[in-house]
């Protein structure tokens, strides 16, 4: 189960699809947070440069002005708001163009509500009251050679009801992991004898299938660097309780927790079902149009 953090902040969402839209205003009306919907890149390139905002989520497939030229937009007219491209497209070299582009990061499509929340709680302010009164059971191992940070660390997870075991090096890391039945890792980059890359990587090659959360000062670089290397996610340092708790919630059993209803979600989902098949014959229609097109070339071509 998935809890959404406590926010203050004031989003700007530029996005054309009317389910992702309302998916973001109920995800982001959880969290408390203000939101401010436009539904397109040329919109949201006119509010932004007009309004204050603390994070713009950008479409990037949009009409009028897709999200891409609207970053770079916004960019050149010196707004420094932090921008996460939306879109289904994260190859390589599309998130790269992104970032080119002048956004901080991405999410990717359809919408990850863990990931989601995770980021907003990166660039928003977090109200600390919302961690309070939540306990799982399971034992996560915290791989850090940081004692100051590994003590809070175990501190907060005995909060929580968790059971913290604790190394100072990527391959006491392995080696426990592989050893002893742990339901989560929390692991450092930086260490010494074997860094967190190499061991997150070690464990993924020997079926460790358990989820591994890197554990970072928060440089994008290192985040890319551990999530390539098989990271379900990241926590930044210093860690935050409210974005610890909602990890525990994504990958630990909670002991008594009141659930969320999902039940707005439950009804997007069943819109977006309904909607497939006349996507499916706008799909086959332009496909046909497109093998029409081709052969009509092909035969002026002759």
């Amino acid at each position: 189960m998935v809890m959404a953090p406590r926010l203050k902040g004031r989003i700007l969402c530029a996005e054309d699809n009317d389910v992702n839209r309302r998916l973001v205003s109920l995800l982001v009306g959880r969290t408390g947070a203000e939101l401010v919907h436009v539904g397109n890149g040329a919109e949201a390139l006119e509010m932004a440069s007009r309004e204050s905002f603390d994070l713009i989520l950008m479409d990037i497939q949009m009409p009028v002005m897709n999200g891409r030229d609207a970053t770079a937009a916004l960019r050149e007219a010196g707004v420094n708001t932090p921008i996460i491209a939306l879109t289904a497209n994260v190859m390589t070299e599309d998130i790269a163009d992104y970032r080119l582009a002048g956004c901080n990061e991405h999410l990717a499509k359809p919408i990850d509500k863990q990931r989601f929340y995770e980021v907003l709680a990166r660039y928003l302010t977090v109200c600390q009251e919302a961690s309070q009164g939540h306990r799982y059971s399971g034992k996560v191992l915290i791989a850090e050679d940081n004692e100051d940070n590994r003590l809070l660390v175990e501190r907060m997870l005995r909060r929580f009801g968790v059971e913290p075991v604790s190394v100072a090096s990527g391959d006491q890391a392995v080696r426990q992991a592989l050893a002893d039945t742990v339901h989560l890792v929390l692991m450092d980059r930086h260490m010494p004898e074997m860094d967190g890359v190499t061991a997150t990587r070690l464990l993924r090659q020997a079926g460790f299938r358990r989820p591994i959360i890197a554990f970072t000062a928060g440089d994008q670089s290192e985040n890319d660097a551990m999530l390539a290397a098989g990271c379900d996610g990241v926590l930044n340092k210093p860690i935050d309780q409210s974005h610890l708790q909602t990890t525990l919630a994504r990958y630990l059993t909670a002991d008594a927790e009141a659930g969320e209803s999902d039940e707005g979600i439950a009804h997007l989902v069943t819109r977006f079902l309904a909607g497939l098949s006349q996507r499916r014959g706008r799909l086959r229609h332009g496909l046909g149009r497109a093998e029409y097109c081709g052969a009509d070339i092909r035969k002026s071509s002759d």
